[in-house]
């Protein structure tokens, strides 16, 4: 599995109650219903091979971004992305998902979209990950 759908996966784990399964890789589509959440790997960094075993680690900056019509909404969205981010470790995506070691908050901000009348709170996270 890649850590992309480990993350989609968790994240659906985490968030189906506030936006069903309004959970989306990049971009927003036209006309969606809110609220939604879109998450893209912003970039990644591949580290050496860890000893003889072969082990290897990498690090990935993603975006998860929140989308809502009322400020209230998103920042309740964004409460539950950090809790579901900040400090995870474990196995990601369930059975045959991603080994994270570690996950951290690097970054939030609060925008409003006034051409769409949306609330977008986009959140960043650093994913240290065993690379399959």
């Amino acid at each position: 599995m890649k850590i992309e759908e480990a993350l989609f996966l968790h994240l659906k784990s985490y968030m189906t109650d506030l936006v069903g399964t309004r959970i989306y890789p990049l971009v927003l589509p036209q006309g969606s219903t809110l609220p939604a959440v879109t998450y893209q790997k912003v970039s990644q960094v591949r580290n050496r091979t860890l000893g003889s075993s072969g082990l290897k680690i990498a690090r990935a900056r993603f975006q998860i971004s929140c989308w809502a019509a009322s400020y209230a909404d998103v920042k309740e969205m964004a409460e539950r992305v950090k809790s579901a981010l900040q400090d995870y470790n474990g196995l990601m995506g369930g059975n045959g998902g991603v080994w994270v070691l570690d996950a951290n908050i690097i970054g939030e901000r609060d925008i409003y979209e006034p051409e769409v009348d949306v609330y977008h709170l986009p959140i960043d996270v650093m994913i240290c990950y065993e690379e399959g």
